[in-house]
Formats: structure tokens, sequence, C-alpha cells
């Protein structure tokens, strides 16, 4: 029921004990454990289904693992990131819940499933950074060096191992400072795109690359209509999910009015544009 009325309605929790559960064995949830369990499933396998992911058994196995709290074996967390970024794209296109809530949700079921104590990073949703885009960063961008994003998530905690970074984020539940070596700046959307100054004073810094990873949807197109905010700018822009069509040509067309070579490498999970200046014009 909660699950269907999150699908039309904001749901929050209240941080306050309203009533309080007395737990004996000959209770229902005690003395039918087992079937409560096989039905409880069965809700779980519903929900999933709503996404139409596509999952093969193994994938489903994990994602049940995740719901009902228990601990990932090492060898299953990086599926179980890939199931859950899965999820997130496809609700992205049906909008079976609010993106932003389930991103939060999704990243409390892998922080509970405590791995992340063991060194891995949790990069769900947001600008989840592969590993080739990570590469090619390094073997042209000297470490230390200054990055500015245009939305922030979990995949800033990447960056920031090798850089600094600003990030420009319109959402407030995002725009937090992950580290000493990150400024985050809160830019609300006005007229359908980053509030101008934000942006404005972050490029003063002169970055080494800038990555296009927001705002969401299709406000990202309207970085167009800001075109002059980039004019004087010559530096690498990266730009996420090329595998969407508006994205694509949205960093075609950018990169075709700027004088910048587009190169579209394609990840594990995506793919994303490398704009380079272009050094014959």
């Amino acid at each position: 029921m909660l699950a269907r009325c999150a699908q039309k309605f904001p749901i929050n929790i209240i941080p306050k004990k309203l009533v309080y559960y007395r737990k004996h064995e000959s209770q229902i949830s005690s003395a039918k454990y087992t079937q409560q369990a096989y039905y409880a499933d069965r809700v779980r396998l519903k929900q999933l289904a709503l996404f139409k992911p596509n999952f093969t058994t193994a994938d489903t196995a994990i994602y049940l693992k995740l719901t009902k709290n228990q601990l990932l074996l090492p060898e299953e967390f990086d599926a179980a990131l890939c199931c859950l970024n899965k999820l997130l794209k496809r609700n992205e296109k049906l909008r079976l819940f609010r993106q932003e809530k389930l991103h939060y949700f999704f990243t409390a079921l892998l922080s509970r499933s405590r791995l992340e104590q063991k060194g891995q990073n949790i990069a769900l949703g947001g600008f989840a950074i592969e590993e080739n885009i990570v590469t090619r960063l390094l073997e042209k961008i000297p470490q230390g060096s200054l990055l500015v994003e245009l939305g922030s998530g979990f995949g800033t905690n990447i960056l920031l191992k090798y850089y600094k970074v600003i990030s420009i984020e319109h959402n407030l539940f995002y725009a937090i400072q992950r580290s000493p070596d990150h400024v985050c700046i809160h830019a609300p959307i006005q007229s359908g795109w980053y509030q101008p100054e934000p942006v404005i004073n972050a490029l003063q810094h002169n970055p080494a690359a800038i990555l296009v990873d927001g705002p969401p949807g299709e406000l990202r197109r309207n970085i167009l209509e800001n075109l002059s905010l980039f004019a004087s700018v010559e530096c690498t822009f990266i730009f996420d999910d090329l595998d969407r069509d508006l994205d694509y040509t949205t960093a075609r067309d950018f990169c075709k009015r700027l004088g910048y070579n587009l190169t579209v490498l394609k990840g594990e999970m995506k793919k994303t544009g490398w704009c380079e200046k272009n050094t014959a014009n």
C-alpha cells in the first residue's frame, strides 16, 4: 500500500515514535513468519515488475537481498549497484516514483549493506562516473586540477579522489560539501536553466574541465541558451548520458556552436561525450 501511495504522493518519515509495537511468540508475525516472508517477497517482486527491468535470476536475487536488508557478499556489490542504477534509469523514463526519493531510498539500501565500510564507492545515479572516463581524465588532466561540474551527486566523491571540484547544483538535497577540496554552490533553476551568477563565479576559477550532468531532464538542453557564459572558456567539456537522444543532440550542438570536437565514449552502462577545442580553427 505504501509503495502505491508513493507513486501518487510524497512520503516522508516522521522522526518521532508515535506508537509502540509489542512483540511476543504467539503473534502472527512470529507464528506465521515463513508464510509472511513468502508473501513479502511476492510483494517485492510485484513492485520490481513495475519497472520492467529485464533482470536475470541473479539480479532479482540480489535485489531481494537488498530490500530485505541482508548483507551482500563483496563480489555482489558491483552487481547490486548496476541493478539499482538500471532501476533509476527505468524510473526516469516511466516516472513511477519521484526520482530524488527513489535515489535516496536506493542509497540507503546500499548503505545498510555495510559494504561501503570496506572501501566500495557508491556511484549511484547522478554523475555515476565510469572507469573509462576516470582513466581518460587522469591521462589528460593532471591530478589536483580544478573541475567544475553542473549537477552534483555521489559520483562527485570519485572525482574528489583526484581533483578539486566546484559543483553547481539546483537541488538543496544534493548541494552539500563532500570534502575540504569541494565547493558546492546552490543555483536555483531560473528561466529553464541554472541561475547564471553562480555559474559565472565558478568559471572565473579557470577549471581544467567542465562536466555537464545537469540540470535534469529536458532542462539540460537549455545550456544552449546560455552559450555566452562559456564563450571565453577553453577547457575540456564532458557531457553525460549521451545514450539519451536529447542529451546527445545537446552535446553535438554545443560543440558545433563553440568550435569543439565531440568524441563519444562508450562505457559499460552508458555513453559519455568528451569535447575538446578544435585547434584547426
